[in-house]
């Protein structure tokens, strides 16, 4: 009964961190899109060319 129950507490832990590690990642992607956004808007014409290198 123990061992089965470390088991399922095991892989809580491990779904936990699945999710931690997805937040991080999209709270990383929001950042970095709000950063390139304000750089684009301080400097626009700069902005905008790197854009279309991007694309193309």
């Amino acid at each position: 009964m123990v061992s089965m129950h470390m088991r399922n507490h095991q892989r809580l832990d491990t779904f936990q961190a699945k999710i931690d590690v997805l937040l991080l990642a999209m709270n990383a992607g929001i950042g970095s899109f709000f950063i390139s956004l304000k750089n684009a808007t301080v400097n626009q014409q700069t902005g905008i060319s790197v854009h279309h290198q991007l694309v193309a």
